[in-house]
């Protein structure tokens, strides 16, 4: 007599360093080893593709060389997609968020390097730039109308975290894909994943976490203002910066966003790091996704979407 047992999936962990200036984790489980490195394949191709597309620091990317003219000019799907979604956003949040606002941050890149501070003129100048409707696009294609062109990073990362994660959940045999890039992350298929969420004051990187989300089907980002900004003249200046005045945000430590998709979870996680936490809130209500927010005086803000915090966990991501 033969026994036959039921083949179990293959779970595959894996870092690539290197991807998008950042660290991309992955997390595949499929039938076979084999399926679960062509998964991973797909979804390292199809993030390379899309940095071809995105990157604000190659030459040679479609959104670099559609920037370099003011000429109405046909763009691909991608980013064509990704400017809609910033340019609504751009609308709904009235400002908060600005694909343009990478003029901001070269400003006080530039002011660090001087050891001085932007002037206020210098800042209100700049705001008033970004007023302005950051780009037409329409069927016929798409115009740029920002000085050195639209800096797509805080909602592009999102978009091709969730096309990495499609791109390997289309490989025939894959039942679960996690893809996580510089704390942008999604969950797709079975199962679920627990996710930490950094306490912004911990003094040790192995300090316990200020949260613990589980995601399944869902996608969590996070931004933050205390590890990342501008050293001028010994005082620290958030890298969070305000389109609407051209100054760095302080209020807000670190802004979390639980949503359906990792696009909407990294461009809301921006906004509601800019404005008032009670607007942030309250549009974390009108979207429909969760918000924690962490304020300058250590205070925790949350809205009723926002699951409880979980007291044990087995693993985070």
């Amino acid at each position: 007599m033969r026994l036959s047992w039921p083949r179990r999936d293959v779970r595959h962990d894996e870092i690539v360093e290197g991807v998008l200036g950042t660290a991309l984790q992955l997390r595949i489980v499929a039938s076979t080893r084999g399926k679960a490195l062509d998964a991973r394949d797909a979804s390292l191709r199809e993030v390379d593709r899309l940095e071809g597309i995105f990157s604000r620091y190659r030459e040679d990317s479609e959104l670099r060389v559609w920037s370099r003219t003011r000429e109405r000019r046909a763009v691909s799907s991608d980013l064509a997609f990704v400017l809609r979604e910033a340019r609504a956003w751009w609308q709904r949040s009235n400002g908060a968020f600005h694909p343009g606002a990478g003029l901001l941050a070269d400003a006080w890149r530039e002011a660090a390097r001087r050891g001085e501070r932007p002037s206020l003129d210098v800042l209100a100048v700049l705001a008033r730039t970004l007023r302005d409707e950051p780009f037409e696009i329409d069927e016929r294609g798409a115009r740029n109308a920002t000085p050195g062109g639209p800096d797509l990073n805080a909602i592009a990362k999102g978009y091709i975290v969730d096309r990495a994660v499609n791109a390997a959940l289309a490989v025939t045999g894959v039942s679960s894909v996690l893809v996580n890039i510089g704390g942008d992350l999604r969950h797709a298929g079975h199962g679920e994943v627990r996710a930490g969420i950094t306490d912004p004051f911990a003094s040790a990187d192995n300090a316990r976490p200020l949260d613990v989300v589980t995601i399944s089907n869902s996608a969590l980002a996070t931004s933050g203002n205390v590890h990342r900004g501008f050293d001028i003249g010994g005082t620290w200046y958030s890298h969070v910066l305000d389109p609407r005045t051209g100054e760095p945000v302080s209020h807000v430590v670190s802004a979390s966003v639980l949503a359906k998709d990792a696009l909407t979870a990294d461009v809301l996680a921006t906004i509601v790091g800019v404005v008032p936490p009670h607007e942030g809130l309250r549009l974390a209500d009108d979207v429909g996704v969760g918000v924690l927010l962490v304020t300058s005086d250590r205070a925790r803000h949350t809205n009723r979407t926002w699951p409880p915090t979980a007291l044990t966990f087995k693993e985070t991501v």
